[in-house]
C-alpha cells in the first residue's frame, strides 16, 4: 500500500493506444490479473463488467493482465470485456506474475492517478464497495 506499482510495456493491448500501463491516463485504475480458465474470474469478471460504463464515467480505467497460454480461450473471453486487456500468453510464466507477486486470480488493485497502490481488494464485490457502486 502506498507504493508505487512497477510500470509494465503493454504486449499486444486491446481497447488502448497507450504502449504502457504509465501511459494509460485516468483518475484511478483498476488492475485485475485474471485467466480464462479461472473458475472465480468466470463468477467476478461480469460483475466488473456490469459496472464498467459507470466507472469509465468517473475515469476509472480497467487494465485486465491475463495469465492464460491458450491464444484462442484468451482471445474469444476478451472480446466481452471492453477494458484495456493484454496477455504474454505465458500463464504463470508471464513477467508481471513475478514482478508483481501474483499467486492467485483474480487479483486485484486500485491505483491512482500517479501509479500508487491504494487498495488492494480481495474481490470484486470489494472493489465496486471501494467505488460505491454496490
Amino acid at each position: 500500500m502506498g507504493a508505487v506499482f512497477p510500470d509494465y510495456k503493454f504486449q499486444s493491448p486491446v481497447n488502448t493506444t497507450a504502449k504502457s500501463l504509465y501511459g494509460v491516463k485516468a483518475d484511478k485504475k483498476i488492475i485485475v490479473f485474471w485467466s480464462s480458465t479461472c473458475s472465480h474470474c468466470e463468477n467476478e469478471l461480469p460483475k466488473l463488467l456490469e459496472k464498467y460504463n459507470e466507472l469509465k464515467a468517473k475515469n476509472i480505467q480497467v487494465v485486465g493482465f491475463s495469465l492464460d497460454v491458450d491464444r484462442d480461450s484468451y482471445t474469444n473471453k476478451i472480446k466481452a470485456f471492453p477494458w484495456i486487456n493484454d496477455s504474454e500468453l505465458k500463464g504463470w510464466n508471464s513477467s508481471f506474475a513475478d514482478t508483481y507477486n501474483i499467486h492467485a486470480t483474480p487479483t486485484y488493485f486500485i491505483l491512482d492517478a500517479n501509479n500508487k497502490i491504494i487498495s488492494k481488494p480481495e474481490h470484486v464485490g470489494d472493489v465496486l464497495d471501494y467505488f460505491k457502486l454496490k
